[in-house]
């Protein structure tokens, strides 16, 4: 079986968790391995691991947490890979659908689920966008990786625009959001139930 290093050494690899991933980016890791392939469990096909460009996830979550990997990085499998292929969209732009309000709001109602599963990611609708609104899409998200928060609202508004949502349905969103974060009851889910509806209408 092979061990997991708590300190980096010479051969050893760097190999995430799900805690070390943020929206868009890595934190920095806090275990190393000696990679050989023969002696994991469950490990991720080579091709995965050492994608040139991959999204990687947190399996167990509460809402939808991406990032980018464009390191060939190993992860665990509390950490999951995804390589998408989104027609017409890049990498950087599927990531900033995955980590919306949108997708993360339509998740959690059509799936609710603390296990972010593929079989449900593949489920969620991406809108058609044009070349420009993925080249704005991309530069906001470069802007991120680049250690700044300061356009995520841009970015929100960008793909509230994509789905058109009106006023009334992004309000909604944004509450539901704002009520999570404080810990509130699942059951005040039930008293926008209508507006759930519309919600999920607009967005397929």
């Amino acid at each position: 079986t092979t061990k997991l290093k708590s300190e980096p050494s010479s051969g050893l690899e760097p190999i995430y968790t799900g805690k070390e991933i943020v929206p868009y980016r890595l934190k920095e890791p806090n275990n190393y391995i000696l990679y050989n392939r023969s002696t994991l469990q469950q490990a991720a096909k080579e091709e995965c691991y050492r994608a040139p460009e991959k999204l990687v996830y947190k399996f167990i979550s509460k809402k939808l947490v991406f990032a980018l990997d464009d390191q060939q990085k190993l992860f665990l499998n509390s950490a999951n890979i995804l390589i998408p292929n989104v027609p017409d969209m890049s990498i950087k732009t599927v990531l900033a659908f995955l980590n919306s309000n949108v997708l993360r709001y339509y998740y959690k109602i059509m799936f609710g689920d603390v296990k972010i599963l593929k079989g449900n990611l593949m489920q969620l609708p991406f809108p058609e966008i044009p070349p420009e609104t993925t080249a704005e899409i991309d530069c906001l998200v470069d802007t991120i990786l680049d250690g700044s928060d300061d356009c995520d609202e841009q970015l929100q508004n960008i793909i509230y625009a994509c789905y058109q949502l009106s006023d009334k349905q992004i309000s909604v969103i944004e509450g539901y959001f704002r009520k999570t974060n404080a810990e509130s009851n699942e059951s005040d889910f039930a008293e926008n139930e209508a507006a759930s509806g519309d919600i999920l209408s607009a967005i397929i």
